[in-house]
């Protein structure tokens, strides 16, 4: 065998292994993707029965939520509970949520119109219930009502070839988003999840994986950028010559005094 006849078979080999190792892929992800509706049925007649039974019994559940700019909304009770689908024989997607509704509503003024700009836009992403003024130096009065909705969407992510669970303001605010294989929702799963809706003792983050919310990995990209500027003052500031620095640190313990 020559040298060329003995590379053709060893890429011939190579190509079929591919082949193989493409073929098996395509054939598990066609498998988990029969197995997304079946599950995303199970969730779905799961929530309806729970919603059903949560019209008649209504249990006390007392919740709490903290905003930025306000504080505390304290003593909300969940109420409200329903459940949602655009075709419930198709059912490639549905909603539950839920309300938390206290009394009395809290009050906030923000100096500046970017400031207020930015609360209102916080406020709106979080879907709270407020109502705001501005006034002519720019300054922002807002009123936030008690009122927190919480909202999971289940929906079948195809391209995944996973159920893709969207939970907004469940244990604070903000929003978690889990792409769940198949496989990993079972009996116990769903249990967790519906204790995890009334605020019981749950297993559900562990089985869930802890996923960090998307609120939360929006503060620690902030919390990154803010170092990674400071580093990079800091870096310009030493850059300089340290005469010239010297005489501006004077220049500034003289004006504080």
């Amino acid at each position: 065998m020559t040298l060329l006849d003995d590379l053709k078979r060893q890429a011939q080999d190579i190509q079929a292994k591919q082949d193989g190792d493409a073929t098996d892929t395509v054939q598990r992800r066609e498998l988990t993707r029969k197995a997304i509706r079946p599950k995303l049925r199970t969730l779905y007649k799961y929530f309806h029965e729970l919603t059903e039974q949560l019209a008649i019994v209504l249990p006390d559940v007392r919740v709490y939520y903290d905003v930025d700019g306000f504080g505390r909304l304290a003593d909300l009770q969940q109420c409200e509970y329903r459940i949602s689908t655009e075709n419930p024989q198709t059912l490639s997607k549905f909603t539950f949520q839920l309300a938390c509704r206290g009394e009395g509503e809290l009050s906030l003024t923000v100096d500046g119109r970017d400031a207020s700009q930015a609360q209102k836009e916080y406020l709106w992403g979080h879907g709270l219930h407020f109502a705001s003024k501005l006034k002519a130096d720019g300054s922002g009065v807002f009123r936030l009502a008690p009122v927190v909705p919480v909202v999971f969407e289940f929906a079948a992510d195809e391209e995944r070839a996973a159920v893709r669970m969207r939970m907004r303001n469940l244990n604070h605010l903000g929003v978690t988003t889990h792409h769940m294989n198949p496989s990993t929702i079972t009996p116990e799963f769903i249990e967790e999840l519906g204790k995890s809706v009334l605020r019981q003792p749950s297993r559900f983050d562990e089985l869930a994986g802890n996923a960090i919310s998307d609120e939360t990995r929006r503060r620690l990209r902030q919390q990154v950028a803010e170092i990674e500027r400071a580093q990079k003052r800091l870096e310009k500031e030493m850059s300089r010559p340290a005469e010239p620095r010297r005489k501006r640190l004077l220049r500034g313990l003289f004006r504080a005094r």
